[in-house]
C-alpha cells in the first residue's frame, strides 16, 4: 500500500468519525464550544486532504491550492474592509488565524471548489456556462452553509446584520462574483475528482442536517434540492459507487455471484 493510498485511509476514517461525533454533539449537546471548534478544523482539514488526493494531476493540484489560497486573500479582504462580502468578523477557537481569518478557510474553499467543479464539468461542454453555473452553485450552497454558520456552529458574526437569517444580500452577491474569478482556473482539465464529489457530498448533507436539527426550515430545503440536484446531474457517479462498494462488500465477506446450487444455473 503507497503512502496517498494510506493517508487517504487514515483522513477518510478520521473524518468518518468527526462526521459521525459532530452530527451528535449538535444534536445532544455533548461538547463546550472551543472543543466543537477544534473538531470542527479538523474535520474541514481531513475533508480538504480527502479532496486533494483525488486531483487529476500535479499541474491541478497546483491550481486547486492556488485558488483556495486566493480565496483565503479574498476573505482577509473581505474582513479587513467589508467590501467584498459584507461586514463580518471570525469568532476564536478554529486555529492559527491570518488577518482575523483563519486558515481552515482555506481547506473551507478547497472543499467547496473542487466539489462544484466535478459537478459541472460534465454538465456543459461550454466552458464560460460551466463557469456561470458553477459559481451559481456556490452561492447556493452559501445559503445553506451560511445561517448554520452563524447560528449553531457560530462560526462568524455579521456586524451588520441582513436580510437572510441575519446574512446581508452583498455576501451571496461577493461569493458569486469571487467565484467566477476562480474558477476559469479550474476548468481547462475536465477529469472527473471522485473522492471530492463524495467528500462535498457529505460536507453539504452535514451542513443540510444540522439546519434541520436547528429548524432552518429554508436552509434545510435548499439542502436537500442541491443533494438531489448532484444525484440526478451525476447518477452515473453515484451508481459506480454502489457497484463499488457492493463488490468491497462481497470480497470482504467472501460472497460469490455463483449461485449456491450448481443445479440452478440450469433452469
Amino acid at each position: 500500500m503507497n503512502i496517498r493510498k494510506s493517508a487517504l485511509i487514515f483522513f477518510s476514517v478520521l473524518y468518518a468519525v468527526l462526521w459521525i461525533g459532530g452530527i451528535a454533539s449538535y444534536a445532544f449537546g455533548l461538547s463546550g464550544d472551543l472543543s466543537r471548534n477544534v473538531a470542527a478544523s479538523l474535520f474541514l482539514w481531513c475533508a480538504a486532504a480527502i479532496s486533494f488526493f483525488g486531483v487529476s494531476s500535479t499541474a491541478m493540484g497546483v491550481r486547486l491550492i492556488a485558488v483556495s489560497v486566493a480565496a483565503l486573500l479574498f476573505e482577509i479582504a473581505g474582513v479587513s474592509t467589508g467590501i467584498v462580502f459584507g461586514s463580518y468578523r471570525y469568532e476564536s477557537g478554529f486555529g492559527f488565524a491570518l488577518f482575523g481569518v483563519p486558515l481552515v478557510i482555506t481547506a473551507a474553499w478547497l472543499i467547496l471548489l473542487s466539489y462544484v467543479r466535478h459537478i459541472v464539468i460534465h454538465t456543459t461542454a461550454r466552458t464560460l456556462a460551466a463557469i456561470l453555473l458553477a459559481a451559481a452553485w456556490m452561492v447556493a450552497i452559501d445559503l445553506v452553509i451560511d445561517p448554520v454558520s452563524v447560528g449553531p456552529v457560530g462560526f462568524w458574526t455579521w456586524t451588520s446584520g441582513g436580510f437572510y437569517y441575519g446574512v446581508p444580500f452583498w455576501n451571496f452577491f461577493g461569493w458569486f462574483a469571487v467565484s467566477l474569478l476562480l474558477f476559469p482556473f479550474l476548468m481547462n482539465d475536465r477529469t472527473p475528482n471522485d473522492n471530492a464529489h463524495i467528500a462535498g457530498f457529505s460536507v453539504l448533507l452535514f451542513f443540510m442536517l444540522l439546519a434541520v436539527l436547528s429548524s432552518l426550515l429554508l436552509p434545510a430545503i435548499i439542502g436537500g434540492i442541491l443533494l438531489a440536484g448532484d444525484i440526478v446531474l451525476r447518477r452515473q457517479d453515484w451508481s459506480r459507487y454502489a457497484k463499488m462498494v457492493n463488490t468491497m462488500v462481497r470480497r470482504e465477506t467472501g460472497a460469490s455471484d455463483t449461485p449456491e446450487h450448481p443445479e440452478q444455473s440450469m433452469k
